[in-house]
């Protein structure tokens, strides 16, 4: 599985703290078309609306350096600068947090489409060769006329 992801016709790369799918304050003002301080401005006036480890990881010091040196190793990563103290890594509930918070339709269409092939990183069907697939159709096919009580809705979800 590759480690980018198409968003509004830009290639991103997935980027990972403890794990985690995440994006920078800049990477997230970039998708949703707005500017950093405006997710910067966010985050500070709704301050309890956001819980560190949960909605975004604010790293420092040496765990910072690492993650820099980790990132330089990526293609398409985004360039953070050495000098820089401290960094926040928005997680997929503090990118749905200021997509509300922002209430614009592009916010909304990037933040459907980070939930598919960012966060949850699923393959994009429309990017794959019809011969990949016939094997599933064919298995689809096969289990709607063996199963007698089976629709073709209910075998596609299986």
């Amino acid at each position: 599985m590759t480690n980018i992801a198409q968003i509004n016709n830009t290639q991103v790369s997935i980027i990972k703290f403890k794990s985690i799918p995440v994006l920078t304050t800049e990477q997230l003002a970039e998708l949703y078309g707005t500017e950093s301080k405006n997710i910067q401005q966010n985050h500070t006036r709704n301050k309890g609306r956001f819980i560190e480890g949960k909605h975004f990881f604010k790293i420092v010091g040496q765990e910072l350096k690492d993650f820099v040196t980790s990132l330089k190793i990526v293609a398409n990563s985004p360039a953070i600068s050495n000098k820089v103290r401290s960094l926040i890594l928005w997680t997929e509930r503090g990118a749905a947090r200021h997509a509300k918070m922002l209430d614009t339709d592009q916010a909304w269409d990037v933040f459907e489409q980070l939930e598919d092939y960012y966060f949850h990183h699923k393959e994009i069907l429309a990017k794959t060769h019809k011969s990949e697939r016939t094997p599933l159709h064919e298995a689809h096919a096969l289990l709607v006329t063996k199963t007698k009580h089976l629709n073709v809705s209910d075998a596609w979800k299986l």
